[in-house]
Order: structure tokens, then sequence, then C-alpha cells
């Protein structure tokens, strides 16, 4: 075993999670329907079988979709507040200046949640009774006799909803979910059949994981690089297309650069100096009390500044040596 590549991607993995968490979020809710049989229609004939029948909503859907609007902005605002991680599935990497404030909004938008499940479950039987009523309605056309029968109880309805925040960092692997390597050459030396060739076969592959996570970890921070410079080449442009549509550049537009300046530097903790110093021009032209709703020259001045950034940003060619700093400090 080559223990230099298991230390060096363990330090790799320390780097990282120095700098930030992963963050996964867990929803669960009641799908508040049931599947649609052709007993459930009133037909004169079987339907072919190139028909597939659906689902038959058990509450109103105005219900069921608020719950699903929650759920959304929960995980919209995580993944605009994140990156993701390769590796872990449905993992978002949150830096650490960020990690405090998104908890914070994803405990809100939980408590939200919880009390709109609630809320929900207070009017359970309401809400049940109101969808067997609008039933009734269509009764020439569905069966509806045994509807209420595919009701849950309230206490099996509360168990499906859910909203967990999980945080946690990745330590370097030495289990693999088809595989423990480990323990399974373990097992072949301590078995009197055991053939070298099953333990090199054993060895060969754990090495192949390692290198995996080590080129997944080194794509990740490429990752960030290029999406940290594509947000600010989007904000950027938005400006310079305002000021060549002669749009006034006024106060509230200032500011909301200045946000997102503020913004990278609280992602940008892979230490992207170069588009730091260009957008510190920026910031400095900004806060220099220059009036630019009719001061043509600073308009024209932040013209430049916010093409050098996009010129900057756009490029790529420093990525690697950005992505190869980052680690450099390591003690490999």
């Amino acid at each position: 075993m080559d223990y230099q590549i298991t230390e060096t991607l363990q330090k790799y993995y320390d780097q990282v999670f120095q700098d930030g968490k992963l963050v996964n979020l867990h929803i669960g809710m009641w799908s508040m329907s049931h599947s649609l049989t052709e007993d459930d229609i009133k037909l004169d004939e079987r339907l072919p079988d190139i028909i597939k029948l659906g689902k038959k909503m058990l509450i109103k859907p105005s219900v069921y979709n608020a719950f699903c609007c929650l759920q959304q902005r929960a995980r919209n605002y995580l993944y605009s507040h994140s990156f993701s991680f390769p590796l872990v599935a449905q993992a978002h990497f949150v830096p650490r200046a960020k990690y405090l404030e998104v908890n914070k909004k994803l405990n809100e938008l939980r408590s939200e949640f919880l009390e709109m499940k609630r809320e929900f479950l207070e009017n359970f039987e309401a809400h049940k009774q109101h969808a067997v009523e609008y039933y009734q309605r269509f009764s020439a056309q569905l069966n509806i006799e045994s509807l209420t029968a595919l009701y849950p109880s309230t206490e099996e309805v509360a168990a499906k909803f859910s909203f967990e925040i999980v945080a946690f960092e990745v330590k370097l692997p030495t289990e693999f979910a088809s595989l423990d390597i480990h323990t399974e050459i373990a097992r072949q030396n301590a078995a009197a059949t055991a053939k070298e060739e099953t333990r090199s076969e054993y060895k060969k592959e754990y090495e192949q994981q390692l290198s995996t996570h080590m080129n997944k970890i080194n794509e990740f921070v490429g990752d960030v690089i290029d999406t940290l410079r594509a947000k600010v080449v989007e904000h950027c442009s938005l400006v310079l297309h305002k000021i060549k549509k002669k749009d006034v550049v006024t106060g509230a537009s200032v500011k909301t650069l200045l946000n997102h300046i503020n913004e990278f530097r609280e992602f940008n903790f892979v230490e992207d100096k170069v588009i730091e110093a260009e957008l510190a021009k920026v910031e400095k032209l900004l806060i220099s009390g220059n009036d630019f709703a009719k001061d043509k020259n600073a308009v024209k001045a932040l013209q430049d500044c916010l093409n050098g950034v996009i010129d900057e940003a756009k490029n790529m060619s420093d990525v690697a040596n950005i992505s190869g700093e980052y680690f450099r400090k390591l003690e490999v």
C-alpha cells in the first residue's frame, strides 16, 4: 500500500473542511395521493395497455403544492448559497464564512415547514372531508365508495413529514459501498487458502479508489473557481449592459454591485486573488463618492474597471495555478 497517497489525500480533505462544511437537506412529506385504478373510473370498456393511469389526490392540490413550494424554496436557497460536492450525493459545500447565515435561514424555513405541518394535521379531518365531498360531485363518473378507506390515520400522516438539516465533513474513506477493502484483506490473510494475487487485486482497487478521490477533490476546487468567476461575469455584464443602454447608474445599482463583491469574498475560500484584486478596484471606485448619475468620466472609469474584471474572469488559464496554490500550503 502506498501510504503517501493516503496521507496526501487526507490532508486535502482536511484543508477543504477547514474552509466549509457539507450540508444536505432531507425533506419528507405525504404525497396526499393514491394510485388510480380502472375500478375507480366507471368505464364501459377496459383501457388498452398503452394507457397508464396516474394518481388521484386525497387532499386538494393547493395544500400539497404549498408544501412542495416551501420544500423547493429551501432547496433553492441551499443550492444558491453553496457548491455541489463530488463523491457525496446531494451534498452541497457551504463556505465557512456563509455557514452560520445559511444554517440560520434553513432553520427558519424548517420552522415554517413544521408550522405548516402542524396546521395541516390540526385540520386534517376538514381537508379530508372537503376532498370526499368534492369527489361526490362526480359520482356518476367515479366509484367513490371506498375512497375514505384510503386515508391513513393522523398519526401515520404525521410520521411522513420531516425536515432535517444535516451538516457534516468527509474523512478519508477506508470503506466503499461495494467492498470493505481492509476487512477483506484481513480475512484473506487469515484464511489458509488466501492467494497473493487476491491481496494484490484488493490493494490495486483501494489505490484506484484513492486516486479517484484525489482527482475529484481537485476537480471540486476547479469547479468552485469556475462558478465564482461565472457569477462575477454575470453581475459585471449586467451593469455594463445598463451603461451601454444609457441607463443611469443609480445608488441602488452601486449598492447591489457592492453586495455582489462582498458575496464573492464570502464564497472565495479558494483565494482567487486575481479576481479579488480586480474587484477591489471596482469597489474603490464605487465608494469614492463619485456621482455616477451625472459624472460621465466616473461612469467611463467604472466601465473600464468592469471590463477588466470580466477579461480576467474569462481568462481561465490560471485556474490550475489557483487550485494548485490552494493545496500548495499543505506539507504533502
